[in-house]
This record gives structure tokens, sequence and C-alpha cells, in this order.
């Protein structure tokens, strides 16, 4: 296996520590949800009020991180990213210059070594949108794994979908749309999208 891998391997062992650490401070905890305009998981959202944070797992403090926050930045104030390894004072200067926080988790504890600055000019659809696709996961859930076969967003979705259906029925995909959290953009692309889905449960 390879060093990269290893390390994907070992990010979801952050989560623990950052869940309790958003509990803590009287956040909802909502892992591996979808970001705007994407198709990748943004790792974990705390929500408290209408405070939102987004966190992303990493063993390391990279060019990557920073990277990956270029479109998450449209839906929240405050951004971190969530390092395994003490970051070296160069790497926490290039996150305080981009205004991404950073907590380092070590022995099951996060400390925050990096506060974010609140991004004043976040796109409101974006961010509405983010909140719509807000949904609890069973307790024993764990984020930053690993996608594995039939795993990812839209297979995610068809499983909501299909279990909303059988509660309800008769529900159009209008109501469908309203009552699933999606990363859809309307209740036609979300139908289209779930195609053998669409085609069991009917429109």
């Amino acid at each position: 296996m390879s060093n990269q891998k290893d390390m994907e391997l070992k990010e979801y062992k952050l989560y623990q520590p950052v869940k309790t650490w958003l509990i803590e401070n009287d956040f909802e905890v909502f892992p591996e949800v979808q970001k705007s305009f994407s198709a990748r998981m943004i790792d974990v959202v705390g929500k408290r009020e209408d405070v939102l944070y987004l966190i992303e797992l990493k063993m390391f403090a990279t060019k990557t991180l920073l990277a990956q926050y270029c479109d998450s930045r449209l839906d929240s104030e405050f951004c971190f990213g969530a390092v395994g390894s003490q970051p070296k004072p160069e790497t926490i200067e290039k996150f305080r210059a981009a205004g991404i926080g950073l907590l380092l988790v070590k022995d099951g504890s996060v400390e925050e070594i990096l506060s974010p600055a609140k991004k004043m000019d976040i796109f409101e659809p974006s961010r509405d949108g983010l909140i719509r696709r807000l949904y609890k996961r069973p307790d024993d859930f764990v984020a930053g794994l690993p996608c594995l076969k039939g795993q990812g967003p839209a297979q995610d979705c068809e499983r909501r979908v299909r279990q909303f259906r059988a509660e309800n029925p008769k529900a159009t995909w209008k109501q469908v749309f309203a009552g699933v959290p999606n990363h859809y953009s309307s209740p036609s692309s979300m139908q289209s999208a779930m195609g053998k889905t669409r085609d069991r449960v009917g429109a």
C-alpha cells in the first residue's frame, strides 16, 4: 500500500476527536456533506444556530488541503483543516493568509492552533443549499474513510430517496426534492440523476 493510501486510511481517526470538540462547543455535527457545485464531500460540517464550520480531515497541512477550500469558501464564513501533525510555521502562515483555521488532533484531543478569518462575501444560495443538504448520520458513522464500491453522494441520495418514497408513496419529485437532502439543482435534475431509482418508484 502506498504512503498516500496509508494517509487516507488514517484520516478517519481524526473524526471522533473533531466530532467531540464540536459537540463540546455546542455544534451539531454533520459528517460527509456534499459541497456546492462539486461532486466532492466536506468531511465534517458543524452547525451552531447560524454559524457553520467546514472542516477537512488530513494527516498533514498540505497544498492539497488549501486547494480543497477554493469552492468550500462559497458555503461558509469559517473553514478549518484538522490535521494529525504539527504544521511548520511557514505552513501556518500560508493558512493564515488564506483565512483557513487549523485544528491539531493529538492523543485524542483537539487544539485550535489557528483561528479562521471570517469570510464576508458568502454566496448565500450556495450556503443555503449546503444547509439544506445537512442530515443526521447514525452515531457510529465515521467521516474521512475512502469511498468504496457502491458508495458516494449519488448512491447515498438514492438510498434516501427510496426511504422517503417508501414513507411517502404518493410524493411527487418536487416533494422528494424538498424532503430529501441532496446536491441537485432542481427536482428535474434530481429525477434524471436517480436513473434506476426513478424507474422503480415512478415520477
